[in-house]
C-alpha cells in the first residue's frame, strides 16, 4: 500500500501503545535484524554551497529563530556533522542535498562535508521524507535532559531561546510569563461565569 493510503486509511501513523495509552519506550537491548542492509555512503567530500543543488522536493520551511540558533552552535563548537547528497539523474547528474538545507544556506563561504551516497531520485526522495520525522519520534527523558541543560552554557542569544523554550516544552521549567499593561491585566482578571448543571443558574464564583 502506499504511503499517503496507508496514513488516509489510518495506518502508518500508530505506534504501539502501553496500557495507559503512551507509547511503548523503546528499550536497549532490544535489537533489529540488519545484517544484509547495504551501506550507501560512497564518499565524503569537503564542498562549497554552490556545488551543491537543492532537493526540488524539500519540504522542511526552517525559522529565522532556527536558523540564527544553528549558527550561534557553529561559532561555539564548529562543524560537527555532514550533509548527505546524492548524484541526482533529474538534475543531471549534479549532486543533490537530501539532508543539511539549513546548514548550506547559512554562508556561501564555507566548505562543508559532505557524505556522498549512490541512492537513487526515488531512494533519496523516501529518505528525505523519513529523515526528520524519525527523529523527531524519540522521546525527552526529562531528568538526564534536565542535567544536560544544567551543564551547559551559551552567550548567543539564539541558542539560549532555543534551549529555554526546549526545557518549557518538556515541563522541565515553567512557562515564562511576561507582564502586560492595566487593560490586558483587567482581561486577565476576569473570571469565568459557570453555569450549574442541576438548576441552569449562570454565576460568577
Amino acid at each position: 500500500m502506499a504511503v499517503r493510503a496507508a496514513v488516509r486509511a489510518g495506518r502508518g501513523s500508530i505506534g504501539l501503545l502501553d496500557r495507559e495509552g503512551g507509547e511503548v519506550k523503546r528499550k536497549d537491548s532490544q535489537s533489529f535484524d540488519l545484517a544484509n542492509i547495504k551501506d550507501r555512503i560512497v564518499e565524503l567530500r569537503r564542498m562549497y554551497p554552490s556545488e551543491l543543488k537543492e532537493h526540488p522536493g524539500q519540504w522542511r520551511e526552517h525559522t529565522e529563530a532556527q536558523a540564527g540558533a544553528l549558527a550561534g552552535v557553529l561559532k561555539q563548537i564548529g562543524i560537527t556533522d555532514t550533509l548527505l547528497a546524492w548524484p541526482s539523474e533529474r538534475e543531471g547528474g549534479a549532486l543533490t542535498v537530501f539532508d543539511g538545507h539549513l546548514r548550506r544556506s547559512l554562508d556561501s563561504r564555507v566548505k562543508w562535508p559532505v557524505l556522498i551516497t549512490d541512492l537513487t531520485d526515488e531512494e533519496a526522495d523516501f529518505a528525505l521524507a523519513t529523515h526528520d520525522p524519525l527523529t523527531a519520534m524519540a522521546q525527552a527523558d526529562r531528568a538526564a535532559l534536565d542535567a544536560i541543560l544544567s551543564s551547559v552554557h551559551s552567550d548567543d542569544e539564539s541558542v539560549q531561546a532555543m534551549l529555554a523554550e526546549l526545557a518549557e516544552k518538556e515541563g522541565i521549567i515553567p512557562p515564562d510569563f511576561q507582564p502586560v499593561g492595566e487593560d490586558e491585566q483587567g482581561r486577565l482578571d476576569e473570571k469565568k461565569k459557570v453555569v450549574c448543571p442541576e438548576c441552569g443558574h449562570e454565576f460568577t464564583p
